[in-house]
C-alpha cells in the first residue's frame, strides 16, 4: 500500500512489515484465537480477504472496491460488523508494536515512527469505511434474500401446495419449533405501523433457542403462524385461528381472514380476534343471498323515502341497539318517546314487519347490521325530526 506525503522511511517500513508472511500469519492467528466468528474460520479464510492488499494505493479506486468486496466476504462468512471491527483495531496494534521493535532511538528514525503511525492509522480508517459498507450492503441483500425465502415458506404453509415432509424440512430449516400446534394469524397493519417491529412481538412467545413461529408481510398484511399469541395487546387489530395441526394451516387461515375481514368492518382497529368472537357477524357478511333478500325487503323501501326513511332507519337501529327499550332509545336521540312510536310504528306500514316479534326484530337486525358492516356506521343518517312529516 502507498500514499502520497508519507515519509520515504515510514512508507518503506510499513511496507516491510506488511510483506511479511510471518507477521501477517501471527496477527490471522491472534484474531482467530481473540475473536469468535473469526475463530470458526481457517487461517486461510482469515488470510485469504486480505491477499495483496498493501500494493494497493491507499485512497484509490481499486482499494475501496478491494476492501467493500472484502466486507462483503466477511458478511457472508458469519463475521458481524463490529468484530470486523476488532479485527482491524487488531492488526494496528501488532503493526504499532512490530514497529517499535525495528526502529531505532536517533530522531531521524522517531520522527519516521510517528510518520508510520500515521500511515497505519489512515489504513485502518479507510479500511473500516469501504469494509463497512460492503459488509453492509451484503447484509441488506442476505435480509431480503431471507425475507423473501421466509414469505415464501409461510405461504407455501398457509396456502397449501407443499408435502408434509418438505414442509417440515423446510421449517426446521429455519428453527421453527414443530412440536405443537400452531394458530394462523392475519393482521391489518396501520400506515404508520413499524412492520419489522410487530413481526418480532408476533413471534416474541418462543424460545432463543427455536421460533414460535414464522410471520411476514403478504398483500399488505402480515401472515403467518405462531404456537402461542403475544402476552401483550397488538396496537394493530390481529386475528387468529384455534390452534391446529400443521397441515391443517391452510383452512385455519381462511377462518383467521375472515374474522379479519368481519372485524375491520364491525370498526376494531387493534387487539386480537378470532370467529367466535365475531361468528354472527362473520355469517351475516358471508352470506349474501339472505343478505340481499333481506336488505331489498327490510331497508330498500325506506330508503326510497329519502331523508325521511334514513331517519327511520337510523330509529330502527337504535332501538334494537338499546335491546327493544323506548325510553332509553328517545334519551339517545334527544327525541320525545312518542317521536320513537311515531317512527316504528311508520316502519312497520312500509315493511309490513313488526319489531315487536322476535322472528322480524332478528330480521331487522339481520338487515341493518349487514348494511353498518358494507357501508360503517354512517349507514343511515343520524334521526332529522324535521323530516317526519315528509314520511307521512
Amino acid at each position: 500500500m502507498t500514499a502520497s506525503g508519507i515519509d520515504e522511511r515510514a512508507q518503506a517500513l510499513f511496507d516491510e512489515i506488511a510483506h511479511d508472511p510471518q507477521f501477517v500469519t501471527q496477527v490471522a492467528q491472534r484474531i482467530r484465537k481473540e475473536i469468535p466468528s473469526y475463530g470458526l474460520l481457517t487461517l486461510e479464510q482469515v488470510l485469504g480477504v486480505g491477499a495483496d492488499w498493501s500494493r494497493i494505493t491507499l485512497g484509490s479506486v481499486a482499494f475501496n472496491e478491494h476492501f467493500t468486496a472484502s466486507g462483503r466476504q466477511r458478511a457472508h462468512q458469519g463475521v458481524p460488523a463490529s468484530e470486523m471491527m476488532i479485527a482491524y483495531r487488531i492488526f494496528h496494534q501488532e503493526m504499532r508494536r512490530r514497529a517499535r521493535e525495528r526502529s531505532g532511538g536517533s530522531p531521524e528514525e522517531h520522527e519516521a515512527l510517528l510518520e508510520f503511525m500515521e500511515l497505519s492509522a489512515a489504513y485502518v480508517d479507510a479500511v473500516t469505511l469501504a469494509t463497512s459498507e460492503g459488509h453492509r450492503s451484503a447484509e441488506l441483500a442476505m435480509m431480503r434474500r431471507a425475507y423473501h425465502d421466509r414469505a415464501t415458506v409461510i405461504r407455501q404453509a398457509l396456502f397449501g401446495g407443499s408435502a408434509s415432509t418438505d414442509l417440515r424440512i423446510l421449517l426446521e430449516a429455519l428453527s421453527v419449533d414443530l412440536s405443537r400446534p400452531f394458530h394462523a394469524i392475519r393482521a391489518r397493519p396501520h400506515e404508520d405501523t413499524n412492520i419489522p417491529q410487530l413481526e418480532q412481538i408476533l413471534v416474541s412467545s418462543g424460545s432463543s433457542a427455536h421460533r414460535c413461529g414464522l410471520v411476514a408481510e403478504i398483500d399488505g398484511d402480515v401472515c403467518g403462524f405462531v404456537s402461542a399469541l403475544p402476552y401483550s395487546r397488538p396496537e394493530v387489530l390481529v386475528a387468529h385461528s384455534k390452534p391446529v395441526p400443521l397441515m391443517e394451516l391452510p383452512s385455519a387461515f381462511q377462518v383467521a381472514s375472515r374474522a379479519l375481514g368481519t372485524g375491520l368492518a364491525m370498526g376494531r382497529r387493534s387487539g386480537f380476534v378470532d370467529l367466535g368472537d365475531v361468528a354472527l357477524r362473520a355469517t351475516i357478511m358471508s352470506d349474501h343471498e339472505v343478505g340481499e333478500t333481506l336488505d331489498g325487503r327490510l331497508v330498500e323501501p325506506l330508503l326510497k323515502l329519502g331523508q325521511a326513511g334514513r331517519s327511520i332507519l337510523a330509529t330502527v337501529q337504535c332501538y334494537l341497539d338499546n335491546d327493544g327499550r323506548l325510553d332509553a332509545t328517545a334519551k339517545e336521540l334527544w327525541v320525545h318517546a312518542n317521536t320513537v312510536r311515531y317512527r316504528l310504528a311508520r316502519y312497520q306500514e312500509q315493511t309490513g314487519v313488526s319489531l315487536r316479534t322476535t322472528e322480524g326484530a332478528a330480521e331487522v337486525w339481520w338487515a341493518l347490521t349487514r348494511r353498518r358492516l358494507t357501508d360503517g356506521d354512517a349507514a343511515f343518517t343520524a334521526p332529522d325530526e324535521g323530516a317526519d312529516a315528509a314520511a307521512e
